[in-house]
């Protein structure tokens, strides 16, 4: 007998059925079958291979024992027990199986494997399959083991994108991905053997250097429901020659095809509204649209809709081709001879670079359809060169330029000497009101003309950014309205001398007033919350600071160096002041008490303690009241012994008693729950403390003494 066929009427194949049937070769199990009993086909040593059919529950105990010739498996999906040793000895090169069947297949001769349904493989599925090529993963499978395909040589795989990254890459030529919404970043970074991939219609976005240096890829075809092509994600696809780029895309990554040195030809469609820095640079040999001496990319409807550059860089006037969406980065870099240019209604998007060390160039017009400013757009480098820009018109009103995107400082022409002109007339004393509810960062940045701003009852966020080095800004009324003042929003403005901000505002950001050196007054509102790191650092003609009773987080180095800083009042809702918060305030009034200086308010003067008066005391008693033990509080006091914590304490400081060499006594009154963090951070936020006993004064000292560490009570 070399041949088996079971019908539809047997549901149970018994045990050692067909037992060393040496001769047969082949075996049908019909659709009725649930059960192959133990050694069904036992020692069967000619069978080549079995397809079991769909009923198919239980695989018995050896069930195809030493079938020496099985080279092909087919196991159905509803399969749910199989015995032990069921396939041992057979030299399987093919399985197709649901994720229960592995652990039974033997690996050591498996070419092709197809899984068919299960939700996981485990670890070290098929760790060292040294002959494994092909593998086709379903996409029921959700989760995928350590190591499960470590050491395969793998050249074809078809499977969802959740299991790209457990695939080795070094010897793969052929990907079909068959579900999932994101093909992630770097999931095929270097597949330089990589000639054929198929992206399904689910897969929305293409991540950063996802195909990045696939060299051996020739083509690509992006489906319709791709919208963000990532960074670099197709950078050095030397084998690339023409790429479609559909109408889905919104986004194309900075680099996302740098250094296809073989591509001609680009369609960009007019779906896309961002094209990302270098995009298409070293693409040496791309086939641009010309029009009127410049450069584009688009599609054959519009072939204008990405300006890449001038043909010519030595003409003094270009016109933009009024279907432009999108100004490339530097488009007109280096263009010195450039006194004129006219953008149209059409563009959005400015790039990064655009115009940098346009040194001819002394006024420009922004339309009111631009949304976003590069990096540098407006950059130039003073060493060499004097920046001619002095006039920026804009097309809009005050809440059409509040709302663009800059990059940074540099992309506002503002920051390089421009004046602001809206609707033909330059703006002098700024006036933002009306429909603005966010100032966006960089939005008057580096305005140097700028002395005088009004921030209307409209306006709830002034972003970060957003006055940064506006260094002869003498006046600012900022709106009962506003809620936030983004970080570095006032950094550098130099010439101011006085501010008040309103109760609405709940958080002033890191840096925010920093290095206003001629600040005098300043009236925090009653509503802040939070006055972040740096926030009026070297601010050094403040002479007083009240922090009104809401505050409960003053940020790292908030006031240091404000030289002229007399008086501060910090209020008993304070729970977090950051290190060095009052470092380099030498003029500042204490409160003294018992050889020990405190700043605090008038009901409780004694919240954080700062240091000592006589630094040669041996002994120190706290106050009750004290809540901080500020940063270096004690710091090097050789003389010092002993030290009495009282209950109040909730914090010490950074290098509170580092050094403190002869302290050999320190007193917890409460001893209960006191943690030490190194991380500053965490500090801040209480988590990740190690929970010490320092219920033992002796230990307490010298865990306080040889450490940095910053304490906290909970």
């Amino acid at each position: 007998m070399t041949s088996v066929t079971i019908g539809d009427s047997v549901a149970t194949i018994g045990d050692y059925a067909f037992d060393c049937c040496t001769n047969l070769t082949s075996v049908t199990i019909g659709n009725s079958v649930t059960t192959i009993g133990e050694r069904a086909f036992n020692y069967c040593d000619s069978l080549t291979s079995v397809a079991v059919g769909d009923s198919v529950t239980t695989v018995g105990y050896q069930a195809f024992c030493n079938c020496t010739s099985l080279t092909s498996v087919t196991l159905p999906n509803s399969i749910t027990t199989i015995g032990g040793s069921a396939f041992q000895n057979c030299p399987i090169q093919t399985a197709t199986m649901p994720t229960i069947a592995i652990p039974y297949i033997p690996k050591s001769n498996l070419q092709t494997v197809v899984i068919t349904s299960g939700d996981t493989i485990g670890d070290s599925a098929f760790k060292n399959c040294t002959n494994l090529t092909s593998v086709t993963i379903g996409d029921s499978v959700t989760t995928i083991g350590d190591q499960a395909f470590y050491n395969c040589p793998i050249q074809t795989a078809t499977l969802p994108t959740i299991a790209i990254s457990y695939i080795p890459k070094s010897n793969l030529k052929t990907v079909v991905i068959t579900s999932g919404d994101t093909i992630e970043d770097e999931a095929f970074r270097a597949c330089t053997k990589l000639t054929s991939v198929t992206i399904p219609a689910s897969v929305t976005t293409i991540g950063s250097s996802a195909f990045a240096g696939c060299t051996s890829l020739t083509s690509i075809t992006i489906p319709d429901s791709v919208t963000t092509i990532g960074a670099y994600a197709f950078s050095g696809c030397d084998g690339f020659t023409s790429i479609t780029i559909p109408d889905s895309v919104t986004t194309i990554g900075e680099y996302a095809f740098s250094d296809c040195t073989n591509l001609t030809n680009v369609t960009i469609p007019d779906s896309v509204t961002t094209i990302g820095y270098g995009a298409f640079s070293g693409c040496s040999n791309l086939k641009y649209n010309i029009k009127d001496n410049l450069k584009y990319l688009g599609n054959e409807n519009n072939p204008y809709i990405y300006l890449v550059g001038m043909v010519d860089k030595t003409v003094t006037a270009v016109t933009i081709d009024n279907a432009c969406k999108i100004i490339g980065h530097r488009a007109f870099a280096y263009c010195s001879n450039l006194t004129s240019v006219t953008i149209p209604n059409s563009v959005t998007v400015i790039g990064e670079y655009a115009f940098y060390e346009c040194s001819s160039l002394a006024s420009v017009t922004i339309p009111n359809s631009v949304t976003a400013i590069g990096v540098c757009a407006f950059s130039y480098d003073g060493r060499y060169n004097t920046n001619s820009l002095t006039r920026a018109y804009y097309t809009g009103d005050i809440a059409g330029w509040c709302a663009i995107n800059f990059g940074d400082s540099s992309a506002n022409p503002l920051s390089n000497g421009a004046d602001l002109y809206i609707n033909n007339e330059k703006v002098i004393d700024l006036v933002i009101q009306g429909d603005v509810e966010t100032i966006n960062a960089y939005a008057f940045s580096g305005w140097d003309n700028l002395t005088s701003v009004t921030i209307g009852d409209s306006v709830t966020t002034i972003g970060d950014y957003a006055f940064y080095d506006c260094r002869y800004l003498t006046s600012v009324t900022i709106g009962d309205s506003v809620t936030a003042i983004g970080d570095y929003a006032f950094y550098d403005c130099r010439d101011l001398t006085s501010v008040t901000i309103p109760d609405s505002v709940t958080t002033i950001g890191d840096e925010a007033f920093r290095s206003c050196y001629g600040l005098t007054s300043v009236t925090i509102g009653n509503s802040v919350t939070s006055i972040g790191r740096y926030a009026f650092l070297n601010c050094d003609s403040l002479t007083s600071v009240t922090i009104p009773d809401s505050v409960t987080t003053i940020g790292f180095q908030a006031f240091d160096g404000c030289d002229s800083l007399t008086s501060v009042t910090i209020p008993d809702s304070v729970t977090t002041i950051g290190y060095g918060a009052f470092f380099g305030c030498p003029n500042l009034n204490y409160n003294i008490k018992d050889n020990l200086k405190y700043l605090g308010n008038e009901n409780s003067p004694y919240i954080y303690l700062v240091g000592m008066v006589d630094e040669t005391a041996t002994r120190v008693t706290i106050d009750n009241t004290c809540k901080f033990i500020g940063d270096r509080a004690f710091y090097m006091c050789d003389d010092l012994t002993s030290v009495t914590i009282g209950n109040s304490v909730t914090t010490i400081g950074k290098e509170a008693f580092q050094s403190c060499r002869s302290l050999t006594s320190v007193v917890f009154v409460d001893t209960t729950t006191w943690y030490y963090v190194r991380d500053y951070d965490d500090w801040v936020n209480k988590t990740n403390g190690d929970l010490k006993n320092v219920s033992n004064v002796a230990t307490a000292a010298n865990l306080l003494y040889n450490g940095s560490d910053y304490w906290y009570k909970l």
